[in-house]
């Protein structure tokens, strides 16, 4: 099986800010928002799509 899609709840992980879009930098930290159409994929926030 190979992996075909994975899609993740958060844009990014909150702790470091890995890959963050340049536009949230300019935000205050506590208004950032790593979740913002704030959907929930699954129990654990992440969904692997095999093929």
């Amino acid at each position: 099986m190979v992996l075909l899609l994975t899609v993740d709840s958060h844009e990014w992980d909150g702790a470091n800010g890995s890959w963050m879009p340049a536009e949230e930098w300019d935000v205050a930290e506590h208004l950032r928002d790593s979740r913002p159409t704030q959907l929930t994929i699954g129990r654990d926030g992440l969904l692997s799509i095999f093929a």
